[in-house]
C-alpha cells in the first residue's frame, strides 16, 4: 500500500474503545472538558497514527476538528502524510482556490509578476489556514500571520523565511511553505530528441 515502508502491504486500522480513548485523552485534555471527550472518536492506523475526531465545544470555544497523533520516525511520518493527504482530500479545496489560482495563472499569462505575488500569497494563506487554523494574510508587507495553541507565526512570504518561538512549530510551517511553493513552481521539463 505505501512504497518505502518495509511492511505487508496493509495498514491495520483499528477503533479505540470508549474507555481506552478516555485514558489516552485524559493527559491532553483539561479537566472543564470531560463531556466532549465521551463524544470524541478515534481510530489508529498501522498502530502509528491515531487520529481523533473531536466534536466542537462552544464553552471551550472551538469548533469540530481532527487531531493526528504519533511518535516521530521515518515509518511514523509516511503514514501520518498518507492520512493526512486523505484528510485534506475529503475535506475538499479550500474556498475561493479555484479563484485565486485562475487569478495567479491570468496574472503569469499577463507578465504581471505583482498581480501573481498577490494571488499565490491568497493561495499559501488558504491553504495554511486549512492545517493551522485562521490566518491573516497582510499583502502589502508580504507576511502572512496565525497563532497556533497560543504560538504566533509569521511568514515573509516574498523572502521565504518563518518566524516563530518554538521550533518544532517553525519546521512544521516551513515544511508546508515548501510544498506550496514547490507546488506553485513546478519544475520544468525538458525533452530531448
Amino acid at each position: 500500500m505505501f512504497e518505502g515502508v518495509g511492511g505487508d502491504g496493509h495498514l491495520p486500522v483499528k477503533s479505540l474503545s470508549g474507555q481506552n480513548l478516555a485514558a489516552m485523552s485524559s493527559s491532553s485534555t483539561t479537566p472543564a472538558a470531560p463531556a466532549a471527550t465521551e463524544q470524541e472518536q478515534a481510530i489508529t492506523v498501522g498502530d502509528i497514527v491515531t487520529v481523533r475526531y473531536r466534536p466542537g465545544n462552544v464553552s471551550l470555544g472551538y469548533d469540530s476538528h481532527v487531531v493526528l497523533e504519533w511518535a516521530g520516525g521515518s515509518k511514523g511520518d509516511v503514514v501520518a502524510d498518507a492520512v493526512l493527504a486523505v484528510l485534506l482530500q475529503a475535506a475538499g479545496e479550500p474556498t475561493g482556490a479555484a479563484k485565486a489560482e485562475a487569478a495567479r495563472q491570468a496574472a503569469l499569462a499577463a507578465g504581471d509578476a505583482a498581480a501573481a505575488v498577490h494571488a499565490e500569497m491568497q493561495l499559501a494563506g488558504m491553504l495554511l489556514a486549512a492545517q493551522f487554523g485562521p490566518v491573516k494574510v497582510d499583502e502589502v508587507a508580504g507576511q502572512i500571520n496565525f497563532c497556533v495553541d497560543g504560538v504566533d507565526v509569521l511568514v515573509d512570504h516574498l523572502h521565504g523565511k518563518v518566524t516563530c518561538e518554538s521550533d518544532g512549530l517553525k519546521g512544521r510551517v516551513e515544511k508546508v511553505m515548501q510544498r506550496i511553493t514547490e507546488a506553485l513552481k513546478p519544475c520544468a521539463l525538458d525533452f530531448e530528441d
